[in-house]
């Protein structure tokens, strides 16, 4: 299932299906530094979307031109034009909605694994700090599609497994990649480059009459781990709904993997239960690779948040991310982590102190 979605991934960045490669190389560049929006809606005027026929589009094809048309649809936002300014434009991006079966934008997905490699890269400025952190999605993004591949779902997960306790291990060091990618970016992109320059670009889309929310870092699917490990029976509400929100914005493999997971509840707690009421030798390898996966998390997502606090003290007060949400959101799932962490580390003291 997983392995199918990174295979469509490379499919779809090879994909040009405007014949749009030149454009976006170099005049696009040109038209969002001037704010040059004739430029972009001469472009898209000259794609004549209204007269296009989409039954025969196929959904590999359709997620390449939901990628290159937004790139068109936020520019003209960002530079204070209306997608009306491009006949057909919303109508087209809502009927090939239906073939990718997802929403009527791009994604973070589109931004990045779905965006073609080397000088064909799309990107709003062309500016060095942009490019890394494309690259810095996109491999995020592809390692934790390895590690989905690789981590168990709920009929696999056993706290008894030595199997299952490996599994999570490389799991753990998959998870490596946010850290390192998160600590590139507070290096290398300043938060006067990304709030001032960048993020005016990856604003909400009004489409079919919703507001569709940008592409952002709340859409990794980083989501499907946390709802495993600890999210499934969270009491938090606002939890929940940040989960159910940005699952939508998933793709459908993402939407189809987290109903093969079929959780009641999360590994922590299955694990929490099982070191008090079976024998905690045979847990002990499980509980240890949980806190091992947790700990990693933990250490991503404090300067995560350092990072989006950087970012937040020189925007507008009571400004929100690309996705939608203030600092609250990164705070709780800082906490809701680390209390997780911590109650698999008390269960573990537990039972070294009663075997003693």
């Amino acid at each position: 299932m997983i392995e199918g979605l990174i295979e469509s991934t490379k499919q779809i960045s090879l994909l040009d299906p405007f014949s749009l490669d030149e454009f976006f190389m170099d005049e696009f560049h040109h038209c969002n530094h001037l704010c040059h929006v004739k430029g972009i809606i001469k472009k898209g005027n000259s794609l004549a979307l209204s007269s296009v026929q989409t039954q025969y589009i196929s959904q590999i094809t359709a997620h390449a031109m939901t990628r290159d048309l937004c790139f068109l649809a936020s520019s003209l936002l960002r530079h204070g034009a209306s997608l009306d300014e491009i006949p057909g434009l919303e109508q087209f991006l809502l009927s090939i909605s239906k073939i990718t079966q997802e929403i009527p934008r791009d994604n973070v997905y589109s931004y990045s694994i779905r965006n073609p490699s080397g000088k064909r890269r799309r990107s709003f400025t062309g500016m060095d700090e942009e490019l890394l952190f494309i690259e810095l999605l996109s491999t995020s993004i592809e390692d934790l599609l390895k590690l989905l591949c690789l981590f168990p779902v709920a009929e696999a997960f056993d706290p008894e497994s030595q199997e299952c306790a490996d599994l999570l291990l490389r799991c753990a060091g998959c998870l490596q990649i946010l850290t390192s990618s998160i600590v590139t970016v507070k290096r290398k992109i300043s938060p006067e480059t990304f709030s001032y320059i960048l993020r005016p670009y990856f604003e909400p889309l009004k489409i079919g009459g919703r507001l569709w929310a940008g592409h952002s870092a709340a859409q990794l699917p980083l989501l499907l781990i946390d709802w495993a490990m600890w999210g499934v029976d969270c009491p938090d509400a606002d939890y929940h709904r940040y989960f159910e929100h940005n699952i939508e914005y998933s793709p459908i493999v993402i939407r189809d993997y987290r109903r093969l997971q079929g959780l009641a509840e999360s590994y922590v707690s299955v694990t929490e239960r099982a070191l008090k009421e079976r024998n905690p030798c045979k847990v002990e390898a499980v509980a240890i690779a949980l806190l091992e996966i947790l700990k990693v998390l933990v250490k991503f997502r404090y300067p995560h948040i350092k990072v989006a606090e950087e970012n937040f003290s020189i925007r507008e007060r009571n400004s929100k991310g690309s996705g939608g949400y203030d600092m609250e959101i990164l705070h709780r799932l800082a906490e809701h982590t680390q209390h997780n962490r911590m109650r698999i580390k008390t269960a573990l003291g537990n039972i070294r102190v009663c075997s003693h």
